[in-house]
């Protein structure tokens, strides 16, 4: 499966794949996120590798629907940089 962040739409490889690949946890995960309860909603494990892709599909479609920059996540992202980085 693909997912197309512009579009926000899911597509096979045997149709016209568009977007970033999508293994099936992910792509679980993803389902369980728009069906669950709010309670529910974090109710979920992944892999590390699943958790980064869930990650960057989730912030590529926010950032493909919501014209804003959030200050916020441009400092985690410099301080996560930074401590890998330092880590080498």
């Amino acid at each position: 499966m693909y997912f197309d962040t512009r579009n926000g739409q899911l597509s096979c490889s045997d149709c016209t794949p568009q977007g970033s690949p999508v293994s099936a946890g992910v792509l679980k995960a993803m389902r369980h996120i728009c069906y669950s309860d709010d309670v529910k909603l974090f109710a979920f494990t992944l892999s590390e590798e699943s958790e980064t892709l869930l990650s960057a599909i989730t912030e590529r479609y926010v950032a493909a629907h919501i014209s804003k920059r959030f200050k916020t996540l441009e400092f985690f992202k410099d301080l996560t940089r930074n401590r890998e980085g330092s880590a080498l």
